[in-house]
């Protein structure tokens, strides 16, 4: 990850820390739709092309086969959860 990415990174996870230290922001509509505008498209980009393809994907594949590798980051797009980070 680079210096930029873990800049951004850090101001993500402090506007997230900001938003749910206090519940009366997350039960407020307009802030909660406000920071999921702002936040979800950062959010995507951290899980999906810098921690997914860059790292977790090694250590939850392993030694898997390309297809699984592909069938499975299909299938996390699509909203399925996958637990058990770092089984084979």
């Amino acid at each position: 990850m680079s210096e930029e990415e873990l800049i951004r990174l850090y101001k993500l996870m402090d506007k997230l820390k900001w938003f749910f230290h206090n519940e009366m922001h997350y039960f407020d509509k307009s802030i909660s739709e406000k920071m999921a505008l702002e936040c979800y498209p950062e959010i995507r980009e951290f899980t999906y092309d810098i921690l997914w393809n860059e790292h977790l994907l090694h250590v939850y594949l392993g030694g898997r086969r390309e297809a699984d590798r592909h069938e499975l980051r299909q299938s996390d797009r699509q909203g399925n959860q996958h637990y058990g980070i770092g089984r084979t």
